[in-house]
């Protein structure tokens, strides 16, 4: 299974992290063939806590290039005005007059 290119990272993944997301994920296809839902229930929450802390070190990385990308764009920025303005109508410019 190969992650799109979006969602690849400088995060480094044990094998023993993925082997047991690997696992879980080929265990809940397996379970997903038969009706026993509490089976299927069950293979579901063994995947989600073998990905978890993959998932948890993904959000942190994406906070923290979120958070340099926000500094550097304040920085390029820097000549940005922020300002209030008030639209004139014609109306507005006649009544001035």
């Amino acid at each position: 299974r190969e992650l799109p290119n979006s969602y690849i990272t400088s995060i480094k993944v044990e094998d023993s992290e993925k082997e047991a997301i690997e696992s879980g994920i080929s265990e809940l296809e397996e379970a997903l063939k038969g009706d026993d839902k509490e089976v299927i229930d069950a293979k579901v929450k063994t995947l989600s806590e073998a990905s978890a802390p993959l998932a948890q070190r993904l959000y942190e990385e994406e906070a923290k290039n979120k958070e340099t990308q926000d500094a550097s764009q304040e920085s390029t920025d820097s000549d940005v005005v922020d300002a209030d303005f008030e639209e004139v109508t014609e109306e507005k410019e006649n009544q001035n007059s």
